[in-house]
This record gives structure tokens, C-alpha cells and sequence, in this order.
């Protein structure tokens, strides 16, 4: 019973800590994005002289 009760916290736990991971990856990838997008931006800006 003690074993039944210890895996089911487990995986209570398990599962936010790899959503978690998730979810930060998901907001790197997008903070990249906006990143790339701005420099390449700030080039055209440039290259037209503003």
C-alpha cells in the first residue's frame, strides 16, 4: 500500500517537472525568434539608411 501511495507522488511530481521543462523550452524558442526577427529588422533599417 505504502509502495502504491509513494509511485502515485511520483508521478504527481514527474509530470510538472517535464511540463515544466516544456514550457521553458517553448519560451526560449519563442524569445529566439523575436530576437532573430529584431536583428534581422535593425539590418534592413540600416542597410536603407534609417
Amino acid at each position: 500500500i505504502q509502495e502504491e501511495r509513494d509511485c502515485r507522488m511520483r508521478s504527481q511530481y514527474i509530470d510538472p517537472v517535464e511540463s515544466f521543462r516544456h514550457k521553458i523550452d517553448q519560451i526560449l524558442e519563442a524569445v529566439n525568434r523575436i530576437y532573430i526577427n529584431q536583428k534581422i529588422e535593425l539590418s534592413r533599417l540600416e542597410k536603407a539608411g534609417l
